[in-house]
């Protein structure tokens, strides 16, 4: 019998004897981390992919994609949990499958002798054996070669109940090229090997050696331990002690397998953001039980209720440093606030260079549900600002018939406005609909051939300042980008507009010493207004003050023919190759002839002699004696449109409010 069963976005189909409802009824935590590592991990890496050794039925890759839709490769030999598992990955979507063990290579399992119930599968006992009903177990690599989508895979979970070390110490090359965090059961009670304590440390000392410093420990009830680093090795000794006594001397065993997550040193930032989250949990918990004896008139000091749990206050709970993620000090806890009206967040700021950044953002993917916020009415405004002072920069100071980029350009307002004074810009933004610019999306061909870079209202939304500035570098040498700096008062987050906790993307609070200390690091100068705009280029024969001379119009104004006449023919043009091919079964007639036809409403003749009619009158002029006239209709006005030979026309009644 089967029933549906809810885990995150999907509900999955689960045999009626299997546990998993039954466990996360009783304990509410039960099998529910892996859903937040993911998320932490994919805000990180959001290209990256997933592996599920022992996928089971689907349940943990319905967990990985809790947050995000994220590639996962899920592998379970099993033949009665595969079955739910290709039905389920069809609910899930974005899943791959694979049917098969995963240990050496060539290696048989008798799949009668395999130990299955209440939603678990253990090989420990069938591995070697060759009965009638067999299956070869592959090893990670192996399969993996077979699977090229996943060889940038940045997770991996291991659930064999009792084979997974044997996997991990078979996965080596697999592991030390990938560094993924690795999410497994640290189970000693199904070990295929007699001193089974042994080879459980000998893979946390395997993991060390290849790299991985921070390790999260939980108990089989999904409830979080301890964090360790890679040097405390007495402290695994004690908690593989405390499993063995636990399961072979105490009777009934309370805690049977702990869930360990293992963090490369390259992830760091990762562990601390799930370490931040795990302790917030706890810490409002605590509170909620304080608040609840209060209320009963049960006021204890706060030291006895949580010195004992914690070691010290939950109201004063500080967070260890962070590293900073533009000079890689030590961030100390700066604020808390809430954002996007629901989460309690953390801000750090750096010793060194005072650059503020938040704890992990795991709440983007809610944040940019519209790459452009709602509340940003100001996009308009600062755009025609922002192209004043870049046509003027770039008219004094740099080749301004080179080409140009708008990274992170939204809608393509700012490129339209940039092409329309005579500057060649082109388009780019990996999240937002281009509506303005269309046509100039930068092309690979132009990539070689630019010569600045513009991002205004970019930087403070990036996760990674110095890997996104690097990515901007191999573009172009220059970068004119606007941020605003964090004012001298060093205004926490409900102090200051900017943090913009509301809209919950502004993530990165920038200094002017981060900003020169990211210049150094690329032998670059800095010039910036001090508030607001700023460049970065390797050219050092800028004014100091160059942006107070320019908003003080002590520079001179660009005069250069604007692309809008081309781009308009260029665009329409395009339109015009681009129309639809004939049906299929639809005969040919070589006598018919298809010819599109664009209507101009010419009513700006008629109402406004000003701007737009002379742009109008000068297109018609040079089209007029074109292959594109043949397309045109201009609607005449009341005979108030300039009549130009080789364009069409025909007279209407004037326009009348």
């Amino acid at each position: 019998m089967t029933k549906m069963y809810k885990i995150g976005r999907h509900s999955i189909y689960i045999p009626d004897n299997h546990k998993l409802g039954q466990y996360q009824q009783t304990w509410k935590l039960y099998d529910s981390m892996l859903g937040i590592i993911a998320q932490h991990m994919f805000i990180k890496y959001p290209l990256a992919t997933a592996i599920d050794v022992g996928a089971n039925i689907g349940d943990s890759a319905a967990l990985i994609q809790k947050f995000q839709s994220v590639p996962i490769l899920c592998i379970e030999g099993n033949p009665e949990y595969y079955f739910y598992l290709e039905e389920n990955a069809k609910i899930i979507g974005n899943v791959e499958i694979a049917h098969c063990f995963i240990g050496k290579d060539g290696e048989t399992v008798d799949l009668n002798k395999i130990s299955s119930q209440g939603g678990t599968t253990s090989i420990t006992h069938a591995i070697g054996l060759k009965g009638k009903n067999n299956s070869v177990m592959q090893d990670l690599s192996s399969l993996l070669a077979t699977f090229p989508k996943f060889q940038n895979s940045k997770l991996l979970k291991i659930d064999t109940d009792g084979f997974d070390f044997e996997i991990i110490l078979n996965s080596k090359d697999v592991i030390e090229t990938l560094k993924p965090i690795i999410y497994f059961e640290y189970d000693i009670s199904f070990s295929i090997h007699d001193d089974s304590t042994t080879h459980a440390l000998n893979t946390i000392e395997f993991l060390t050696d290849l790299g991985y410093q921070k390790f999260i420990v939980f108990d089989n009830f999904g409830n979080h331990l301890c964090s360790l680093s890679s040097s405390d090795r007495k402290y695994f000794v004690d908690l593989t002690n405390y499993l063995f006594s636990n399961l072979y001397q105490s009777g009934q065993p309370a805690v049977y397998y702990f869930d360990v997550c293992a963090f490369h040193t390259n992830d760091i930032d990762v562990f601390n953001g799930i370490y931040e989250h795990v302790h917030q949990v706890s810490v409002q918990k605590l509170n909620k039980i304080k608040d609840s004896l209060s209320k009963n008139n049960k006021m204890i000091e706060e030291s006895t209720l949580l010195d004992g749990v914690t070691g010290n206050s939950a109201l004063s709970f500080q967070s260890p440093p962070q590293k900073c993620k533009v000079c890689g000090a030590d961030s100390h806890y700066f604020a808390s606030a809430k954002i996007l009206q629901k989460y309690d967040v953390k801000y750090y700021q750096c010793a060194n260079c005072g650059f503020v950044q938040t704890e992990n953002p795991y709440w983007l993917n809610e944040a940019y549900c519209q790459a452009i916020a709602t509340s940003d009415i100001g996009l308009l405004y600062r755009n025609n600002m922002m192209a004043n002072v870049a046509s003027k920069l770039l008219f004094n100071y740099f080749d301004h018939n080179a080409k140009f980029l708008d990274y992170g350009g939204g809608y393509g307002v700012f490129t339209r406005l940039m092409r329309d004074q005579g500057f060649d810009f082109y388009w780019q933004d990996k999240y937002c609909q281009n509506l303005f610019a269309t046509g100039f999306e930068l092309q690979e061909k132009d990539k070689s051939e630019l010569l600045l870079i513009t991002a205004f209202e970019l930087f403070e939304h990036l996760t990674d300042p110095p890997q996104e500035l690097e990515a901007m570098l191999k573009l172009a040498p220059n970068i004119l980008f606007s941020t605003s700096l964090l004012p001298d008062t060093n205004p926490k987050p409900d102090q200051w507009w900017y943090y913009a906790l509301h809209e919950g993307q502004h993530i990165a609070i920038y200094t002017r010493k981060s900003l020169e200390i990211l210049a150094e690091k690329h032998s670059l100068k800095l010039y910036t207004d001090g508030e607001f705009i700023h460049l970065l280029t390797p050219e050092t024969h800028l004014p100091e003050n160059v942006f107070d001379l320019i908003k003080k119009g002590n520079i001179n104004a660009s005069h250069k023919p604007s692309f809008l006449s081309d781009d308009a023919r260029r665009v329409i043009s395009g339109l015009l190759t681009h129309s639809p091919a004939p049906h299929p079964n639809r005969p040919v007639n070589p006598l018919e002839k298809q010819v599109p036809t664009i209507l101009v409403d010419g009513v700006f003749f008629q109402l406004y002699k000003t701007g737009i009619a002379r742009v109008w009158k000068s297109l018609l002029e040079q089209w007029a004696n074109t292959e594109f006239a043949r397309h045109l209709l201009v609607l005449d006005r009341n005979n108030t449109t300039p009549k130009i030979n080789g364009i069409r026309y025909r007279t209407i009644h004037a326009y009348d409010y």
